[in-house]
């Protein structure tokens, strides 16, 4: 809302008056200054975590290639949800393994994973 009323500020006077004209010639200014911002804001969530550390188990529940990687989807609170590891994690899954992700809590109150791990079980040592 404050990148669309900086956008708006920015258009000149003479854009605002014809609605077709503002898409065409401030489109820079109604996509760019949004994308940005929202692009600063998780910079400063993530920058800024607080100390604790929240860690759960959650289970692999579907692995999918795409033609540049791999997507590993757990459940999390009954609702698939995609995660993002590094690739030497993601290359020893399967769907019957479980991953143990730890979230911090940001600036701004929204939680971002910052550790996953696999789950080690005793069968797998054997």
């Amino acid at each position: 809302m404050i990148a669309g009323l900086i956008a708006w500020s920015r258009t000149p006077k003479e854009l605002r008056r014809y609605p077709r004209l503002l898409v065409l010639s401030g489109g820079i200014w109604w996509v760019a200054l949004p994308l940005f911002l929202i692009a600063a804001s998780s910079y400063i969530n993530r920058s800024f975590p607080q100390a604790e550390e929240r860690c759960r188990t959650l289970p692999v529940v579907d692995l999918n290639w795409t033609r540049r990687s791999l997507n590993v989807y757990v459940s999390r609170d009954g609702e698939r949800e995609r995660i993002e590891m590094p690739h030497e994690i993601k290359e020893q899954l399967t769907t019957m393994d479980s991953l143990r992700c730890c979230t911090r809590t940001g600036l701004f109150g929204f939680d971002h994973v910052g550790r996953v791990e696999t789950v080690i079980t005793p069968d797998d040592r054997r």
